[in-house]
């Protein structure tokens, strides 16, 4: 991601304020709730807390998570480095996103189907039916 010249455009949209309260980004959001900065004149657009956290650290993670949870913080102490495997676990550990809804065993039967096993195996190691699997992994 190039971060030269987004970078003052990036933080003049940032609400900054005490050294562990969020500081929420003020400029246009994404329908789910983060972010979104500009690029290319408007004709994309890029997720702001990256373009921060790229700037503060001088690398770009495939992921950066918000230990917050909260999608429109650019507080750089808010901001961590992951993969997409611990987002993932950071979801189901923490109940967010479409996995607020299932049961554990589902929950877990959706993890492996997206990790590699497929859902038939992963439904009975879970000990659920397959069709369940299927129908959650739609939602």
């Amino acid at each position: 991601m190039r971060t030269k010249g987004m970078t003052a455009r990036a933080w003049a949209k940032v609400d900054r304020r005490g050294p562990d309260e969020c500081w929420p980004w003020t400029g246009s959001q994404s329908g789910n709730g983060y972010g979104r900065l500009g690029i290319d004149n408007g004709a994309s657009t890029v997720p702001a807390h990256r373009v921060i956290f790229a700037a503060e650290n001088g690398f770009l993670p495939p992921v950066v998570m918000h230990t917050c949870d909260n999608g429109l913080c650019c507080n750089p102490a808010h901001l961590v480095a992951g993969s997409p495997r611990d987002n993932t676990r950071d979801m189901l550990q923490k109940r967010r996103g479409r996995w607020r809804t299932k049961t554990p065993k589902v929950i877990a039967a959706l993890y492996l189907a997206e990790n590699g096993f497929g859902v038939q195996e992963a439904a009975k190691a879970c000990g659920v039916h397959y069709s369940t699997v299927y129908r959650a992994k739609k939602k």
